[in-house]
């Protein structure tokens, strides 16, 4: 179930497994979404996740990499 309530301006609060979840689930519904709002959203969603993941010096999946392993409208998505 899609999570429109995580605060983005909070991200330390979550783990790093989490945060990589997040990312490659918003990366998903962005690059299959339908909608240009709903994929424009969740290609932001996922750019924050993937720069809270760099600035704790994690490794990041490239994007489309990122997609491939997530779930549409997972955890994380908007």
């Amino acid at each position: 179930m899609t999570n429109p309530c995580i605060d983005t301006e909070k991200l330390d609060c979550f783990s790093n497994d989490e945060l990589l979840t997040f990312y490659c689930n918003a990366a998903k519904t962005g690059c299959s979404a339908s909608g240009h709002t709903k994929s424009r959203m969740n290609n932001f969603q996922a750019k924050l996740y993937a720069a809270e993941l760099s600035a704790r010096e994690e490794s990041v999946l490239e994007y489309y990499e990122a997609a491939s392993k997530g779930t549409f409208n997972g955890p994380g998505s908007w």
